[in-house]
């Protein structure tokens, strides 16, 4: 399991983001972007060390990511399935999948549990505006539990 790890330090108004991509090359263009837009970004490899990076972040600090973006095809685990036991766990993370190989069904079953779908190839300015809901979204939900509770 060979994972690459970048993180970066999040700029004013830029979210903590964890990102999955099995592919070197678009995980490095991913990063850029996504670090561009002011994100801090945790890119790993495949969906089986998202949810160790997920578990790993929220056992000290439930709000340490504001969003995750993944690849749905992935070795060890599929973006999907990490999603769904992310949301059994941790119900509300903002979640933007990313396919290249999107059909109706799969875009149903996104949408049924909440998240974002895009395709790919997936313009840029989509995707940072996608990331930029998510985090808006996730940071709404902080606020509200936080006033409330």
């Amino acid at each position: 399991m060979s994972s690459s790890i970048h993180s970066s330090t999040a700029k004013a108004g830029g979210g903590r983001v964890l990102l999955a991509e099995d592919d070197a090359s678009m995980r490095r263009v991913l990063v850029d972007v996504l670090r561009g837009h002011g994100h801090e970004v945790l890119a790993v490899a495949d969906g089986a060390t998202l949810m160790l990076e997920l578990a790993r972040s929220s056992r000290f600090n439930f709000d340490a990511v504001d969003a995750v973006v993944s690849d749905v095809r992935m070795p060890l685990c599929s973006g999907i399935h990490a999603l769904e036991t992310i949301h059994k766990l941790r119900p509300g993370v903002p979640f933007v999948l990313l396919t290249a190989f999107g059909d109706a069904e799969m875009h149903a079953r996104a949408a049924a549990l909440g998240v974002t779908m895009l395709d790919k190839p997936v313009s840029m300015h989509v995707l940072a505006s996608a990331v930029a809901d998510a985090v808006a979204s996730s940071r709404q939900r902080r606020a509200a539990r936080t006033t409330t509770g």
